[in-house]
């Protein structure tokens, strides 16, 4: 299957929430943050939460429960972990038996916790990565020996996770380089090494909630970086409807079924109307 020019369906979409006016004309700000789609005002304060718990254990120790982390980190709610323990008890319960091994998300960052009753306490973060889990083992049959890239990794919480439970060939780390920075001393506390090796092919790329937050220029450079390399897709979409108007979208599917299999499910639990998840597997 020829790999696809990502270019010939995006760059002649017009994307305002990047473009600034200047003597030039309409043109892109040169930032730190690049191809990310998000008010500046919010990645700024956030990436300063990310240095400051890589440069300062006190943060570290507490920057889950932050504000300007968890603007672009959630940190999900209390009827969310319920939905999402019900369903690993009853598709997973392995993940059970090695619950407290999870719950060693939840020693580094402070975040919300819930009671769940017979397990304890447990954050709803950490119940959101064991429902990715679940999906992965539901859509893809396992991650043992695998090489895995993912794009938006947040603090790490789904690479030890799934890490915790695979025998993983290979995991990369994609986000900004403060980003990556924060997640491998999160994941080397936890005792997990995330290891990257040098290949041009994956088995699986995931992405929760990041690709519909790039840029046109944003997706093709990731497109073509990674998922276009992988053989399989987990892509968890937020498509904000005034940024992806219905022919960006469309042609985003069109760019995926190229070399995709691609199927649509819901959210689980469905959240936000436009939130959606796509599974992909290569043709």
């Amino acid at each position: 299957m020829p790999r696809v020019n990502v270019h010939k369906y995006l760059a002649r979409i017009n994307q305002e929430g990047l473009l600034i006016t200047s003597k030039h004309g309409l043109e892109r700000p040169k930032d730190k943050f690049k191809q990310w789609d998000v008010n500046r005002t919010i990645v700024n304060h956030y990436s300063d939460i990310v240095d400051d718990a890589i440069n300062h254990d006190s943060t570290f120790q507490d920057f889950k429960s932050k504000p300007k982390y968890s603007s672009i980190v959630g940190m999900c709610d209390d009827f969310q972990a319920r939905i999402w323990l019900e369903r690993v008890e009853k598709e997973l319960p392995e993940v059970i038996e090695k619950l407290d091994t999870f719950k060693k998300n939840d020693t580094i960052g402070n975040p919300p916790l819930w009671h769940s009753g017979k397990y304890g306490m447990i954050s709803p973060d950490t119940l959101h990565r064991l429902n990715t889990l679940c999906d992965i083992e539901k859509h893809f049959g396992g991650l043992n020996n695998k090489n895995v890239a993912e794009i938006g990794v947040g603090y790490g919480g789904l690479c030890f996770v799934l890490s915790s439970f695979y025998d993983i060939k290979s995991y990369e780390l994609v986000d900004l380089d403060n980003v990556v920075a924060l997640s491998k001393k999160y994941l080397s506390a936890l005792g997990v090494e995330a290891n990257s090796c040098e290949t041009e092919d994956f088995d699986l790329v995931i992405s929760e909630f990041c690709i519909a937050e790039l840029d046109n220029k944003g997706i093709a450079k990731y497109f073509q970086e990674y998922i276009q390399k992988s053989k399989s897709i987990y892509l968890m979409m937020n498509p904000v409807p005034h940024k992806w108007p219905e022919k960006r979208l469309s042609d985003f599917h069109d760019i995926l079924s190229e070399d995709f299999e691609i199927e649509i499910h819901e959210e689980f639990p469905k959240m936000v109307d436009f939130n959606y998840l796509i599974v992909g597997h290569k043709k």
